[in-house]
């Protein structure tokens, strides 16, 4: 029955589904457009399960959009499918198979973590918000991250999760302030979160005065990452005016310099936090970095909210005293 249900999905995934996969006592997946292409996951869990010894496998699974209804329909009738994770741009669309949806991925509109339940029911949440609050208190104290003055630039779907985490999280002690080029998302995320924090809506890009006023800065926009050629050498907080090649040029040195003068208009030490982690440090990191400013890259919450959500999805099958600290030192091992 599993090898038929297996064949019958094969037709609906861009990609080969591994050899021996029937035999597995279960399997997880991490859903994409391409995750077969340099996901993480995959060689992070498929780490923790040959160490807990479960007969259990990660894939990936290459989906269009237009092909993901009919996988899903299919993963829900494979006993020994689990659940995963979720990759952009099917974060949000995935929502619509859930039969629960719990606080965090439904104020952040997006899951990156689902898994059956007992009763055999998807169940979404999301972990990259958590991930990036544990990575955020590894560097500073859990009250100061309550307690701060917090802006987020960018909306999308990291971007939404982190600020619904960080709303949570303060619960009208601190303030969260939130940036984004479009307008649509800057509105529904202000509205969702003002019923739980003290939140504000600010220009993007923010101005020069106003950075002087928060403590914590933190990119969620995909400027700087390293797939998005046209924007990998910007920095967020600078002008972005014109993206025309023939223009490119000028364009770059604009933000480069906005960027540089607000950097240095700075009066005090900020925390920079990123993301993004590839590359390793942006030029949103690296400016920070250059003016005297702690900064913290996306690796860390990647690892985190892997950990989180490989805790959630296989709670069926790992004991309880197995923590999301002892899983994350496993996913670390030879890195």
């Amino acid at each position: 029955m599993k090898e038929n249900y297996l064949s019958h999905l094969s037709q609906f995934v861009g990609n080969k589904l591994p050899t021996g996969l029937a035999k597995r006592d279960f399997f997880t997946a991490i859903i994409g457009t391409k995750p077969s292409k340099g996901a993480r996951s995959p060689s992070l869990w498929n780490r923790c399960y040959k160490e807990l010894n479960l007969n259990a496998e990660m894939i990936a699974l290459d989906v269009k959009l237009s092909r993901l209804d009919k996988v899903m329909q299919i993963l829900s009738k494979i006993e020994a499918f689990q659940g995963g994770s979720c990759a952009v741009p099917h974060k949000t669309k995935i929502l619509k198979f859930m039969d629960f949806i719990d606080t965090e991925a439904e104020l952040s509109e997006a899951t990156n973590c689902f898994f059956k339940n007992n009763s055999f029911k998807f169940e979404a949440t999301n972990t990259d918000g958590q991930g990036a609050i544990k990575s955020l208190e590894n560097l500073l104290t859990k009250k100061y991250l309550s307690d701060s003055k917090v802006l987020i630039i960018g909306l999308g779907g990291a971007g939404k999760a982190v600020a619904s985490s960080i709303a949570l999280k303060q619960s009208n002690k601190g303030h969260l302030y939130i940036s984004n080029r479009n307008k649509r998302p800057l509105e529904d995320v202000f509205r969702k979160l003002k019923k739980v924090s003290n939140i504000s809506k600010i220009k993007f890009p923010p101005e020069k005065d106003f950075l002087n006023k928060v403590n914590l800065i933190i990119n969620a926009t995909s400027i700087g990452y390293q797939e998005n050629l046209n924007l990998i050498n910007y920095n967020p907080i600078g002008l972005i005016d014109n993206l025309k090649m023939k223009n490119f040029n000028q364009s770059l040195f604009n933000n480069h310099q906005d960027s540089l003068d607000k950097m240095l208009s700075l009066k005090e030490k900020k925390i920079f936090f990123d993301v993004i982690y590839q590359p390793l440090k942006s030029n949103f990191l690296a400016t920070a970095e250059l003016n005297g400013h702690v900064i913290l890259g996306g690796l860390e919450m990647n690892k985190f909210q892997a950990a989180l959500g490989f805790k959630k999805v296989n709670q069926k099958y790992i004991s309880k005293k197995i923590s999301t600290k002892k899983i994350l030192s496993i996913m670390s091992k030879n890195d």
